[in-house]
């Protein structure tokens, strides 16, 4: 009964070799490291991961606070300038334009209000902290992995495994912007490989998914509020009706696109 133990082990042995041999596993690279240094890894890249996906949601709540802020004050402005225009059907375009920030702060305090950015955010920098502790214990284990009899050392890094499945079962999982966010900041990871063109093309969706609305809301209406003043400045009254045609238009346009 005491060689079937041994026995067991060797096999395991022959089959670690013969697959760290083989050129052709599709497997990554880390699970072919054994049991200490996959969980090696996924320490080291959950813990990063959950801080990208942290920097995402202070990110995305830092945004909403500023779209909320400055569709607030553009909506005043624009109500001011409805007061110094006569044309009726630019007043009707402007109004339109109020209704529609109006409705955007609203939308976007109830969306802020039910997706908590601030609080999920501290939620995974501390999964994040707690995490990084295990990797950093993992990693005082291994450098004393000699002094140790091999059961103690397993036990150890069991112990670790453990403790990790218990901190990921209390917190939310990230999202995929966020782990492809992770291998775009270590592009040249023997399991990350990825170009220039791939990690242009992560930061891309990044931008489109966390930022580019907020950004569209916040540089937009000042230029509506600049031609505004234009129109009502230094144009005069034949450039004036052209710049009204215009304005009709391009609304009536997004009208029917709507």
């Amino acid at each position: 009964m005491r060689c079937q133990p041994l026995r067991r082990a060797l096999c395991i042995f022959r089959y670690e070799e013969i697959m760290g041999k083989s050129d052709n596993s599709s497997a990554p690279a880390y699970t072919q490291n054994g049991y200490d240094g996959q969980l090696n890894y996924q320490l080291w890249s959950t813990s990063r991961i959950r801080f990208t996906a942290a920097k995402r949601l202070k990110d995305k709540n830092k945004l909403s606070n500023q779209t909320i802020s400055f569709s607030s004050a553009y909506l005043i402005l624009l109500s001011v300038i409805q007061i110094l225009i006569e044309n009726e059907s630019l007043n009707s375009f402007l109004t339109v334009v109020n209704i529609f920030l109006a409705i955007v702060i609203l939308v976007l305090s109830q969306l802020e209000a039910a997706a908590d950015y601030s609080l999920r955010s501290s939620k995974f920098h501390e999964c994040g902290l707690r995490v990084g502790a295990l990797y950093s214990q993992l990693r005082r284990i291994k450098s004393e992995k000699d002094e140790l009899k091999p059961k103690d050392y397993m036990a150890k890094v069991t112990a670790i495994d453990e403790q990790y499945n218990s901190v990921l079962s209390g917190y939310e999982n990230h999202e995929d912007i966020d782990y492809q966010m992770f291998k775009a900041n270590y592009p040249k990871y023997e399991d990350h490989n990825l170009s220039d063109a791939d990690v242009s093309k992560i930061k891309r969706r990044y931008f489109f998914e966390v930022k580019a609305f907020a950004l569209f809301m916040v540089c937009v209406p000042p230029i509506i509020l600049i031609l505004l003043a234009i129109y009502q400045i230094l144009l005069k009254p034949s450039a004036q009706k052209v710049v009204e045609y215009i304005y009709i238009q391009c609304f009536s346009g997004f009208w029917c696109l709507a």
